[in-house]
């Protein structure tokens, strides 16, 4: 009985590679369970310097295509940790509203959905408005809305352009001149960049893999500093003699980067 239970957990994933890999229909509850469960350890498997792209993009694609077949995995946390790990801010944006549609359905973790609000925030911000609870997480929402997809779409088709965007988005960015490129060694290596693009200047937070969209900021030539032009949080960056800059949250220093290559101030 082992023997050919064994023989069919075999047959099974065997014939899921064998088959185009988003061909998820006509599963069992057993065998859904299995697929969610190997999606996670996949997700798990690639993390840091592991991670791959392929690998997220291909999991969060499963994800959509079984929450479309087979509903939300109630309790589930796999969907919420793919979403975390998707690199393309345009992707999170466009199929949040199916994660949210489960919230509300009170059928997703609240803990890893509020984790997926304040990573979308991040992604495009680069801040955090609030920490996202139950009470605020609509401040957040509303922030994300000029950005979000109005409505719930299961279809992967759009998928791989909205990923194919954001990473021309961020490449494109530094095809611009270089005003100044600081790093830091806080939790790992984590890089400042600002760009000129024609008579605006933003800056890129740039890290193993840049997830978080290049910000547009002011600067101000008196304190030498830095500041976003959609601030919600009283972030800034200041440049010091040595041509070091600090990133200040509400007039405290948090991070200390320093130059790569020749100081640079001003713009």
């Amino acid at each position: 009985m082992k023997l050919l239970l064994l023989l069919s957990t075999l047959f099974f994933f065997g014939s899921i590679h064998c088959q185009n890999e988003l061909e998820l229909k006509g599963f069992t509850e057993t065998q859904v369970d299995s697929v969610w469960q190997s999606i996670f350890e996949s997700d798990q498997n690639h993390r840091t310097e592991k991670t791959v792209d392929s690998i997220d993009n291909l999991n969060f694609k499963k994800t959509i295509i079984l929450i479309q077949e087979y509903g939300y995995p109630e309790g589930n946390i796999t969907p919420n940790v793919v979403f975390v790990h998707q690199r393309s801010n345009f992707v999170c944006e466009y199929y949040f509203p199916i994660f949210r549609e489960a919230f509300v359905a009170a059928k997703a973790d609240t803990f890893w959905f509020m984790h997926n609000v304040r990573r979308l925030h991040r992604g495009r911000f680069n801040q955090d408005f609030v920490q996202p609870n139950e009470a605020n997480y609509e401040e957040v929402l509303d922030r994300m809305a000029p950005f979000l997809n109005l409505n719930v779409d299961y279809s992967v088709e759009p998928f791989d352009s909205l990923f194919t965007s954001y990473i021309d988005v961020m490449d494109n960015m530094a095809l611009n001149p270089k005003v100044g490129h600081w790093h830091t060694d806080f939790y790992g290596d984590y890089q400042l960049v600002i760009y000129k693009v024609g008579d605006k200047l933003f800056l890129e937070n740039k890290r193993e893999r840049s997830v978080i969209l290049p910000q547009e900021v002011l600067y101000n030539e008196t304190t030498k500093s830095y500041k976003y032009v959609y601030d919600c949080c009283g972030i800034e960056f200041r440049v010091d003699k040595e041509g070091n800059i600090a990133e200040y949250f509400e007039g405290v220093e948090k991070k200390l980067f320093v130059p790569i290559g020749n100081p640079i101030s001003g713009n």
